[in-house]
């Protein structure tokens, strides 16, 4: 899993956008898989964002809001960060 940039909430937020434009009636799970393989963030992050924010992984992504991208690209990335930041948290002694 790649380390987390500044730009990457702009590049899940861009690359969602774009795919909502273009493959409107694709479902919000092809798009966020796609968003994955492209800004190679952490699967369980965008897991755990579209839980977090009860929207349906099946819907197609052009039935959603701006509103509803904007949120998703943001918990996904704040989720990423957090998956990160505890992976690099050293192992608690005893």
């Amino acid at each position: 899993m790649k380390q987390l940039q500044r730009s990457d909430c702009d590049a899940i937020l861009e690359f969602l956008s774009s795919y909502q434009h273009l493959h409107p009636h694709a479902p919000l799970n092809d798009a966020v898989g796609q968003v994955i393989a492209a800004v190679e963030c952490c699967p369980a992050a965008a897991e755990q964002a579209i839980r977090w924010l009860q929207l349906d992984a099946s819907a197609s992504i052009g039935r959603f809001r701006r509103s509803q991208i904007v949120q998703l690209a943001q918990s996904m990335y704040r989720f990423w960060g957090r998956n990160v930041a505890s992976q690099n948290k050293p192992a608690p002694t005893t």
